[in-house]
């Protein structure tokens, strides 16, 4: 089981996947509401094998594992105040951005000032803008399933390619676990997704691809498209008369081509990653 469990390909799909799956059955069941949690739990189950669940010494990848834990209880205080957690919303947004400052303050602090500007301003803004993009679709189950699919699987591979192994690994365990989910959706068009869905794992992918260029050497550019993915999917109206197989097929064929060009980009600049 033990060699098994050290397989990076095991750890990255399979895990995540089945966890996801298994908990989104049972929430279906009685807390349907809540189903966008079954991410997190896969997400969370490859965790321990791919980076175990010790935080000391808090290094940066730590630190978005415990940023992404600490979004959970905020999604479901949204999801619960609905329309009163508005006006808060737009702050927690601002907030995204001041965590994704913590993560990368190690580099930041050792830079000249206008490099250190230009690190932490660009990173803030990018947690900002993935992180509301990706809660704008918490009313849009197969469309939020879609964009964090494509955009964890695009952060994964982009990074995995920019020789960070780690994050690679929690970015594809992130999209495998949102698969999961993704194929829940579409067997029960009703399940819902909201904030419990979608701003843990659009903050975790805002997390994971601006580490991955800071830390790593993912090219700046290759986090453009994977930021313009949830709000690509946003423009296209649901249709009643599509099934929702059809739907969501579509979905995926419109957002693919964005991570693929964020992989693409990120090979581009630094090759193949030895495997």
């Amino acid at each position: 089981m033990n060699e098994l469990l050290s397989q990076p390909a095991l750890q990255s799909s399979l895990i995540p996947f089945c966890a996801a799956l298994a908990t989104g059955v049972l929430l279906m069941a009685g807390a349907r509401r809540w189903a966008g949690l079954a991410v997190l739990v896969g997400f969370y189950a490859a965790v321990y094998p791919i980076a175990g669940f010790e935080f000391a010494p808090l290094t940066s990848t730590r630190k978005i594992l415990l940023l992404g834990l600490a979004a959970i209880p905020v999604a479901v205080v949204l999801d619960t105040l609905r329309r009163k957690a508005r006006v808060g919303s737009g702050v927690l947004f601002w907030l995204a951005g001041a965590a994704l400052l913590w993560v990368v303050w190690p580099v930041v602090q050792r830079e000249e000032l206008r490099v250190a500007l230009a690190l932490g301003g660009m990173g803030a803004i990018y947690a900002v803008l993935v992180t509301s993009f990706a809660s704008d679709l918490a009313a849009k189950p197969r469309h939020a399933g879609v964009a964090l699919l494509t955009m964890s699987l695009g952060t994964g591979g982009a990074a995995l390619m920019g020789a960070s192994a780690l994050i690679g690994q929690l970015g594809l365990a992130l999209g495998a676990a949102t698969g999961a989910w993704l194929l829940l959706a579409m067997w029960k068009p009703t399940m819902g997704a909201g904030n419990t869905l979608t701003l843990p794992v659009g903050f975790l992918n805002a997390l994971l691809g601006y580490g991955a260029f800071v830390y790593a050497r993912l090219p700046w550019f290759a986090l453009l498209p994977l930021g313009l993915i949830p709000l690509l999917v946003r423009f296209v109206a649901p249709d009643a008369k599509v099934a929702s197989w059809r739907q969501t097929l579509w979905l995926v064929l419109l957002a693919s081509p964005l991570a693929a060009l964020a992989v693409f980009l990120s090979w581009q600049v630094e090759g193949a990653p030895p495997l």
